[in-house]
């Protein structure tokens, strides 16, 4: 038996618009697959809500690497325009949570997105796998962004924070996993 644990990363994009128009866009489930790469195509099982609102469930397919995998969140975390966050209900991980926060800044908004996550098998799949994969996924949506807010490079900022192992977010308490 050994205890979960949890990897997070930060991500964080600043893009020209106020932060109502930026939570619209990167909340619209509408736009989902745009805002993800084709090889992670996202296809819902049934119609998706919507609007997305605190409660929502999402149930949908998708392809990582060669498996074909379903996945449910529900949004946890509603506050437009400030954040929003969801959280994994069934599917390949023992834990995932994505918050989606917008600050203002000058001259627009900065887009912070925090993932933490656990597997069953931890270690060297996370490392090797699911990491670069996030990774991938991240810096697909900054090149997104750039023509999606009509940005050049020297206004389209994007930092990508290494990944880190963390404790259980309190709401695991001391999980264990056989």
């Amino acid at each position: 038996m050994s205890r979960l644990r949890t990897r997070s990363a930060r991500f964080t994009l600043t893009v020209g618009v106020e932060p109502a128009e930026a939570f619209a866009i990167f909340s619209d489930i509408g736009r989902l697959n745009q805002l993800t790469p084709s090889w992670f195509r996202l296809d819902p099982e049934k119609g998706p809500p919507a609007q997305l609102e605190l409660g929502s469930r999402i149930a949908y397919r998708f392809r990582w690497r060669l498996l074909r995998l379903r996945w449910q969140s529900r949004i946890t975390d509603w506050q437009p325009p400030h954040d929003f966050a969801y959280e994994q209900e069934r599917g390949p991980f023992c834990f995932f949570r994505h918050e989606h926060t917008f600050e203002p800044v000058p001259g627009g908004t900065r887009v912070v997105d925090v993932v933490t996550f656990a597997t069953a098998a931890g270690g060297m799949v996370d490392r090797w796998l699911v990491e670069p994969d996030l990774r991938r996924v991240f810096e697909f949506r900054r090149a997104l962004s750039e023509r999606l807010f009509a940005l050049d490079r020297r206004t389209l900022t994007e930092r990508i924070d290494p990944l880190t192992a963390t404790p259980p977010p309190p709401s695991l308490g001391a999980h264990a996993l056989d």
